[in-house]
């Protein structure tokens, strides 16, 4: 991309979720950009613990844990976008925009040049900070609680289906669907299955139209992979890392435990449209007691689908339908690697998009951003 090539360009932020954390993350920025150690500092404060020796210096089987991975990927997206308004030019550089009450927000005006953000499963905290929508303490603690909730549930497992052919269009995901509504009902077609154990399948994650992701118990889930690849709803079958099943029912235990938590928190409007992982909507109701409210949704989020396809189709259309050519759309990864815009990728190859990873990509990105 050439310099200068981001001016006047429509931009829609993706934050990346678990999974994306490497051990020695965010050491760089503090190295190029000293007035980011700041935020390191306060969150130190906020968590009582060292979060960010955790970060640059591991062990990572630590950092790993799910308690500790979600807060460290809030931090270092978040010190991102700090240092992005920072250089360019819409903070005062000595606090980073630290205010009064010792809370780091973002610039209104930083802000508008922004369509979008988008955080997949735990990233929606980051987008949510970064659009002044919760304080950043805030956020950290209630990631940090929810790290603890996700990691005293019941075991189980999450496995990535990959395909080749598009699953969505070709009507494999929705055979998937049928199967998994039986398997949750100890059936097949239409026929009782003796088992002693319940058995628990659910659609996690549909990332892409190449990957969907499915988690429960460890029954249910071996179940639907046997039905599934029977009828070559998949190509390969990938064992995800993880302590539990995310995105599960059996989640929902955590997700009415977070739910107290989330209503003790003030939620704002965001002031960029952030799109509901749950929905594929623009959060847009900050009343606590409705089923659409930031705090109802993000508590569904713990254990319903992340419909990460359609909230990048959301994004899209809206575009399209506002009459911007796309070539002048762009999506831009805040994160420590590229899951997303890998997927990104599978959902619309010819897409634009832009991994920052590192200081020297956000260096660069910042005199292709400057007008």
């Amino acid at each position: 991309m050439p310099m200068g090539s981001l001016i006047g360009k429509r931009i829609a932020l993706l934050f990346p979720g678990q999974g994306s954390q490497i051990v020695g993350m965010g050491k760089d920025l503090i190295k190029d950009f000293p007035y980011i150690s700041n935020i390191y500092n306060h969150s130190d404060k906020v968590l009582n613990f060292s979060l960010s020796n955790l970060m640059f210096n591991g062990p990572s089987e630590e950092l790993k844990q799910t308690y500790n991975t979600q807060p460290a990927l809030l931090v270092h997206s978040f010190s991102m976008i700090k240092i992005l308004e920072n250089e360019l030019g819409y903070t005062n550089r000595n606090n980073s925009n630290e205010h009064d009450d010792g809370e780091f927000r973002v610039s209104c005006e930083f802000l508008k040049r922004f369509d979008f953000a988008l955080g997949h499963s735990l990233g929606e905290y980051s987008a949510l900070t970064t659009s002044n929508s919760i304080r950043f303490s805030d956020a950290l603690e209630l990631v940090r609680y929810r790290g603890q909730l996700m990691s005293k549930c019941d075991p189980g497992v999450m496995f990535a289906l990959l395909s080749k052919k598009n699953m969505i269009e070709s009507g494999s995901l929705l055979d998937l669907k049928t199967i998994i509504n039986q398997i949750n009902n100890n059936k097949i077609d239409d026929h009782e299955v003796n088992s002693n154990e319940i058995m628990i399948c659910n659609i996690s994650n549909i990332n892409s139209p190449n990957q969907i992701v499915i988690s429960g118990n460890e029954i249910g889930v071996s179940k639907v992979i046997e039905l599934a690849k029977s009828k070559r709803l998949f190509t390969k079958a990938v064992k995800l890392e993880v302590s539990a099943a995310f995105h599960s029912d059996l989640m929902i235990p955590s997700s009415d435990n977070f739910k107290l938590k989330l209503n003790t928190l003030d939620f704002k409007q965001p002031e960029i449209n952030v799109i509901s992982n749950v929905n594929s909507l623009p959060y847009n109701n900050v009343d606590k007691n409705s089923e659409l409210s930031i705090q109802s949704l993000l508590s569904k989020q713990l254990s319903s689908t992340v419909e990460w396809t359609s909230s990048i189709q959301y994004c899209v259309e809206k575009w399209k339908n506002d009459n911007i050519p796309l070539e002048d759309c762009y999506f831009v990864e805040i994160g420590s690697n590229d899951v997303l815009t890998q997927l990104l990728k599978q959902i619309y190859p010819n897409s634009n998009s832009i991994s920052i990873q590192s200081s020297n990509d956000l260096i660069k990105f910042i005199k292709e951003f400057k007008n």
